[in-house]
């Protein structure tokens, strides 16, 4: 990646692992304070009743989700994908 605007571009971004497509996506950001970004990850928008998401955007979804864990960190299997779901 040469450039963190990548919308210019129009074209979506095809990685091989899901580690790399996380990376890529929060260094295209170019945020100095990584912590602080809003992130959800949902594997299938047709069934959320099970979803990961940042402490920071917790404020924002108040009392409509139920916290089932402790923050946790991205996890990656072997072949470099999310082991969330799995």
């Amino acid at each position: 990646m040469t450039s963190t605007y990548v919308q210019r571009a129009v074209i979506p971004m095809i990685l091989s692992t899901d580690q790399e497509a996380i990376t890529m996506a929060v260094e295209s950001l170019a945020s100095d304070l990584p912590e602080q970004l809003r992130i959800a990850v949902i594997e299938n928008t047709l069934h959320l009743e099970k979803l990961y998401l940042s402490e920071t955007l917790l404020p924002e979804v108040g009392q409509t989700v139920s916290v089932q864990s402790e923050p946790e960190s991205f996890t990656f299997d072997e072949q470099g994908n999310l082991t969330f779901f799995t």
